[in-house]
């Protein structure tokens, strides 16, 4: 084996050792916001801070609902968008498809923090 062989060969290796601590790095990060979430959110309830019993006196319960409508046209509007984007590019789906993947999109990106949305 020649010296360019043998160090070629050096370098794949020292190239798998580097890429497999990523994944784990990954899951640390994640694992600790996640920790960091469930810790915010008992100091918060526990210290009494947040009360969901409020949410049960609302005077105005009709701006609730304008809110939540005004949420649910912006999704579908987000869905339409999806839509027409795949359609332009010819990708084959159903709108259903995009109503499901925009809901999946909106529901993580709500509860699961991370680097693109729903971040602490």
């Amino acid at each position: 084996m020649s010296p360019s062989e043998s160090s070629s060969s050096g370098d794949s290796s020292a190239g798998a050792s580097s890429t497999g601590h990523a994944p784990r790095r990954r899951l640390f990060l994640s694992a600790a916001k996640i920790l960091l979430a469930i810790g915010l959110l008992a100091f918060l309830f526990g210290s009494g801070r947040v009360d969901l019993r409020l949410l049960l006196a609302i005077d105005r319960p009709g701006d609730v609902i304008l809110a939540q409508a005004l949420w649910f046209i912006a999704f579908l509007v987000t869905v339409v968008r999806w839509h027409l984007l795949l359609r332009s590019l010819d990708v084959p789906h159903r709108a259903i498809d995009a109503l499901r993947l925009c809901g999946l999109g909106m529901f993580f990106s709500q509860v699961i923090p991370g680097a693109t949305g729903g971040d602490l």
